[in-house]
C-alpha cells in the first residue's frame, strides 16, 4: 500500500470468509479459470463500495484473531445481494506497520540461506 501512495495509485481490497468454487468455468472452447460464490461477490462489492480501503466482513474480522482496535466499523451502504444486517469493517494497517514489517526478510538473506522454502519437500 505504501508504494501505491507514493506513485499516486489507489487500491481497494475486499476480504471475506466463506465457501467458493475455484476452477475451470465454461465450454472447453471458451473456458476460463475463475472463482465464484457469495463470498467472492461480497468481496467485490466491498471493493467497489469502499474505495481505497481494506474492507472485510464481520466473519473475517472475528476469525483473523487481530486486535479489534485495528478495525473500524464502516457506515452502511446498500449493496445488491447483500443483506442489510451485514456489518463491514475497515482494517487500519497503519496502526500495525511496525509489527507487520518487523518480519520482513531481506532478499540477500534468503539467497544466503540457500533460497529454500520452509516446509517444502524436494520435488
Amino acid at each position: 500500500m505504501k508504494d501505491f501512495h507514493t506513485k499516486n495509485l489507489e487500491a481497494s481490497i475486499g476480504i471475506t470468509t466463506g465457501r467458493a468454487f475455484c476452477g475451470i468455468i465454461g465450454h472447453p472452447q471458451r473456458h476460463e479459470y475463475g472463482v465464484i460464490g457469495k463470498s467472492v461477490n461480497l468481496a467485490a462489492r466491498l471493493m467497489s463500495n469502499y474505495p481505497t480501503r481494506i474492507a472485510c466482513d464481520d466473519t473475517t474480522r472475528t476469525l483473523s484473531n487481530l486486535d479489534p482496535q485495528d478495525f473500524i466499523k464502516l457506515s452502511y451502504i446498500k449493496m445488491k445481494g447483500v443483506p442489510s444486517n451485514n456489518v463491514h469493517y475497515e482494517y487500519k494497517i497503519d496502526r500495525r506497520k511496525d509489527r507487520l514489517f518487523s518480519t520482513f526478510i531481506p532478499p540477500q538473506q534468503i539467497e544466503e540461506d540457500g533460497g529454500k522454502i520452509i516446509g517444502r519437500v524436494e520435488e
